[in-house]
């Protein structure tokens, strides 16, 4: 939990550096999310949750959302996106640079999904027609 907790006061400095106002934030650590939303309290993460909710306070609309990890695909493009670039030093790299890095990796992958898809279904198409 603790790591979760740490991770999403992570990611609200981030959207606050970002100067976001409208945020939805989902994490498969539903005891996390429950503890922002004062459904639970843990008293391990205690200290960061309050950070968070000062965090939270920032913002003109925020939701703190549990999901399930089949429906986290944010996560699981992340660790697509560490086995390509695992060897590469984020420590010092600016929040903007590394969210530059996270958006042109994933619609590079996007990109190559879709032309993949297209390529696939136009060589169905030819082979129907011939």
């Amino acid at each position: 939990m603790l790591a979760e907790a740490l991770g999403l006061r992570w990611c609200l400095s981030v959207a606050k550096d970002l100067c976001l106002h409208k945020v939805v934030v989902e994490s498969n650590a539903a005891t996390v999310a429950d503890c922002i939303n004062g459904k639970a309290i843990m008293a391990a993460i205690d200290p960061i949750i309050q950070d968070c909710c000062s965090i939270l306070n920032l913002f003109e609309d925020i939701k703190v959302n549990a999901i399930s990890r089949n429906q986290n695909s944010v996560a699981h493009e992340l660790v697509q996106m560490s086995n390509v670039v695992a060897s590469k030093n984020w420590v010092g790299l600016s929040h903007t640079k590394f969210l530059a890095t996270l958006f042109l990796f994933l619609s590079n992958e996007s990109i190559c999904t879709s032309k993949k898809k297209k390529n696939h279904s136009a060589k169905g198409v030819s082979k129907q027609n011939t």
